[in-house]
């Protein structure tokens, strides 16, 4: 019989939304780089430009929350 080790990784609830800010500001940017792209004649799908969009506006919601 084979033992699954348990990997756990015990983090303060600061540090987990200082990780989680972090994250949703680079795919915010990311996303906000690829849209100026687009309005600058580069070729991106149009439902990708209305996803993108609404996820730029859902990140600045979170991270409202969060006080960014």
């Amino acid at each position: 019989m084979v033992k699954k080790m348990s990997r756990q990784i015990d983090i303060s609830g600061e540090i987990a939304d200082g990780i989680t800010v972090l994250n949703l500001k680079e795919h915010r940017d990311y996303l906000s780089k690829e849209l100026e792209d687009y309005e600058n004649g580069q070729w991106l799908h149009p439902d990708d430009v209305v996803m993108s969009k609404q996820t730029v506006s859902a990140i600045g919601a979170v991270l409202e929350y969060f006080g960014h």
